[in-house]
């Protein structure tokens, strides 16, 4: 039972980081018609974001789905990087449509943003 509990939790932890990637990504588009943004800030740009929706994650689900800490703990390494490869799956697919590429479509920043939610997610969820 408790080995399907961890795996709603990595699966819902997933489902919910995609969901905020694809927010993110729609408000990177307005964001980055600005070129006034400095580098460094765009480079630490997916992981403030990250620990934004982190945060306002918690508002909608306070708590984790599984109490045994070593499964959210393998969470906090594994989903980080599901998300990463499912995001810059995602940029390859727009590159093969001759769709626009996106400037955080890549696997570091779907990492980063995912493990500063996976974060905020396992130090202040209940």
């Amino acid at each position: 039972m408790d080995f399907l509990l961890g795996f709603l939790d990595v699966f819902g932890d997933l489902l919910l980081q995609l969901l905020c990637e694809l927010i993110f990504r729609s408000l990177d588009k307005i964001v980055s018609e600005h070129p006034e943004w400095n580098i460094r800030v765009n480079v630490f740009r997916p992981f403030l974001i990250g620990a934004i929706f982190g945060g306002f994650s918690l508002l909608v689900i306070p708590g984790h789905i599984t109490r045994n800490k070593q499964i959210r703990i393998l969470n906090l390494f594994i989903t980080p990087i599901l998300v990463g490869f499912v995001i810059n799956f995602l940029g390859k697919i727009r590159e093969k449509k001759n769709l626009p590429a996106l400037r955080f479509s890549g696997f570091s920043a779907g990492y980063s943003f995912a493990l500063a939610m996976a974060i905020v997610r396992f130090v202040w969820a209940k």
